[in-house]
């Protein structure tokens, strides 16, 4: 799955999958982008660690200055002159573990190395750290969370205007956006639903799946016209941010529940045999309830040399209750092939609407099949003349009449006060009238509803040209594998996942609406300011482009950084003006100044040239008076200091 880069919105969004709106505020930028933003923090990092260690040595100076105020060991200057040196936590840390070497053998050298050689090395580890932080602050991973920003938001209806002619173009691309739209979902249903296998594609929707719970064995919701048990799917709770990506807040999500139930049932007084009055074929009528104004539910119908040719291999004739004439039976018996056969491929199917909807049927169930408690779907699984290897008890995938399979979807909208069990009709209204919700949550409730009565029935998974079925995995042209006697119960299954899959697509087609510019033109944007402020909500992950930068760990490293950086170059008017404040001598600062590189050269100039340039000593930095001429230091003045002033410790001065 993939979306064009100019549908990802860039820019500050928080990321409601997280614990809390600090730590899930995000900025989505593109990746080079993200690519200087990773320079400039490596070198701003490396400079406020700098600065840190910096601010660090002045403390160490600090807490040393009553040792340094009068006589003390070599090894104790010879540290200050390392720690004022201004080098890297590293580099000092490494020069004062050697200083520390070379006076290895000498009294409490240990005692008085091993705390700041320690303070040192952490520092140098630090250092480290926080530039291995700030990686984390830029998430450039194979897959990141983006929302989506389309100007095609809003509800995709190709059927308005002049739509009585099957030419019209609004029709055919209403067809055609559709089938699309059924391709994609059937592709990822099978690729990321009902496959073991690491496809990347299935890493694309904020869920990569919509789970559901299966009870193999229910009750029967259809009176006594079950064949055997039924059985129920039930998703739970989907959480409209979790598990549909919509990117709300704690508040402002719903969550959805579909309880789909299924069985096969009973033909027999619902089913007879007619001659098509138009072309005088010989077909099957069912009587499931009126349809379109006309009495039978459906006709199944085959021209004479198709239907004789896919009988003459189904040994259903054996046993069926039709009333075919017996020398049509005792003639086809003789050519029965020995391989079991069933007619299975392409599959039909109506649905109803319960409840509040029910005006917008188009069938009208019989009494048993009428669940007030829900919508329904009844599927026939129709003829194609399959060739099975071996005989098949199911009772939908036999060697029988082709049986149906009866779905009964029930949607329930859920908050923390749940609505009623019933069809999708009684359920919205239920909801938008009788509950107390936020207006982002009724925006929420309306788009769901808009794309569970497109897209959320199962038969919307078994209308395409191609059938959808699990059988056909197991089928090689007209050649039909050997199937589990429970073939119907994985086929309701198979049609369940691909309903998952053309849910998430539903609502990503109503986020960024058709790719086809030509069907751009059928989508109505809301204009209610929720439904707009959803259209800026949809949450997926993609896997190139882009990286995300978390707001919180940009703006704790920049300020962070900032702050030191800042007290580091104005440490000495800060502790200047502390020092006036707390009306101290400001004689620790003061040393902390003559300690200073500068200064030390300083003292090195005057005891070599006494009769040299003036200097005039600032608090800060040495000045020579009227920027004076100064010799190198030379050898002179070494060689006049006595060659006993060397002690040699372990070869080393």
């Amino acid at each position: 799955m993939s979306v064009a880069p100019k549908y990802v919105y860039t820019g500050i969004w928080t990321d409601w999958t997280k614990d809390s709106q600090v730590l899930g505020s995000t900025i989505t930028v593109t990746a080079s982008a993200s690519r200087l933003l990773t320079a400039f923090l490596a070198l701003y990092i490396s400079l406020s660690v700098s600065y840190l260690w910096l601010l660090v040595v002045y403390s160490i100076h600090r807490a040393r200055y009553s040792i340094t105020t009068g006589k003390c060991r070599a090894i104790i200057r010879q540290q200050h002159v390392i720690l004022k040196s201004g080098l890297s936590p590293t580099s000092t840390s490494i020069r004062l573990i050697k200083l520390y070497w070379a006076y290895r053998f000498t009294p409490s050298a240990w005692r008085e190395s091993w705390l700041w050689v320690s303070i040192s090395v952490i520092s140098a580890v630090g250092g480290v750290t926080a530039g291995l932080f700030s990686s984390r602050i830029i998430d450039s991973s194979l897959y990141v969370n983006v929302l989506l920003d389309s100007p095609n938001c809003g509800f995709f209806i190709g059927n308005g205007g002049d739509t009585h002619s099957l030419s019209s173009p609004k029709v055919i691309n209403q067809y055609r956006d559709h089938a699309k739209l059924l391709n994609q979902a059937a592709k990822y249903s099978r690729d990321c639903y009902n496959s073991t296998g690491d496809n990347g594609q299935c890493n694309f929707f904020s869920s990569a799946t919509i789970p559901w719970e299966t009870d193999w064995e229910v009750e029967c919701p259809f009176d006594s016209m079950c064949i055997g048990p039924a059985m129920r799917l039930d998703t739970g709770l989907m959480n409209s941010n979790s598990l549909l990506g919509i990117n709300s807040p704690a508040v402002d999500q719903i969550g959805v529940r579909k309880v789909t139930t299924c069985a096969p049932i009973l033909q027999k007084g619902y089913a007879e045999p007619e001659i098509s009055p138009v072309t005088g074929n010989l077909g099957v009528s069912y009587y499931y309830g009126s349809k379109a104004g006309l009495n039978v539910t459906w006709l199944y119908e085959e021209a004479n040399n198709t239907f004789f040719y896919s009988v003459a291999h189904v040994s259903c004739l054996k046993t069926n209750n039709l009333n075919y004439p017996r020398e049509l039976v005792e003639e086809l018996r003789g050519r029965v092939m020995p391989d079991v056969t069933n007619d299975v491929a392409t599959d039909r199917s109506t649905g109803y609407n319960g409840g509040v909807w029910a005006r917008k049927s188009l069938w009208l169930p019989i009494r048993e099949l009428n669940n007030t408690q829900g919508d329904g779907t009844i599927l026939f699984i129709s003829s194609n003349s399959v060739l099975f290897t071996e005989p098949c008890d199911d009772p939908v995938f036999s060697a029988h009449i082709p049986r149906h399979i009866l779905d009964d979807n029930t949607t329930v909208v859920e908050s923390n006060v749940c609505s009623i069990v019933g069809s999708l009709g009684d359920v919205y209204l239920e909801v938008t009238e009788k509950m107390s919700l936020t207006p982002m949550q009724f925006g929420t409730a309306d788009m769901i509803a808009f794309v569970l009565d497109r897209t959320g029935r199962i038969n919307y998974m078994t209308t395409g040209s191609t059938p959808y079925l699990a059988a056909t995995q197991r089928a090689i042209r007209r050649i039909q594998l050997g199937l589990p006697r429970n073939q119907w119960q994985v086929e309701t299954q198979f049609w369940h996942s691909g309903t998952m899959s053309l849910i998430q697509h539903g609502i990503l087609q109503y986020m960024i609406g058709p790719d086809d510019e030509a069907l751009q033109e059928y989508v109505t944007a809301s204009k209610s300011p929720e439904l707009q402020a959803l259209c800026k909500r949809q949450r997926v992950r993609i896997s190139q482009g882009f990286a995300n930068v978390s707001s919180l760990g940009l703006f704790f490293t920049v300020s962070l950084g900032t702050v030191v950086i800042l007290l580091a170059l104005f440490l000495d008017n800060i502790m200047g003006w502390v020092t006036r404040l707390s009306k101290g001598d400001g004689k620790k600062h003061r040393a902390w100044i003559r300690d200073d590189v500068l200064h030390l050269q300083r003292l090195a100039y005057e005891q070599q040239q006494s009769s040299g340039p003036r200097w005039i000593s600032d608090d800060n930095i040495p000045l020579v008076e009227y920027n004076g001429f100064l010799d190198p230091i030379s050898g002179s003045h070494q060689n006049r200091l006595s060659v006993d002033s060397f002690v040699a410790v372990d070869g080393t001065p």
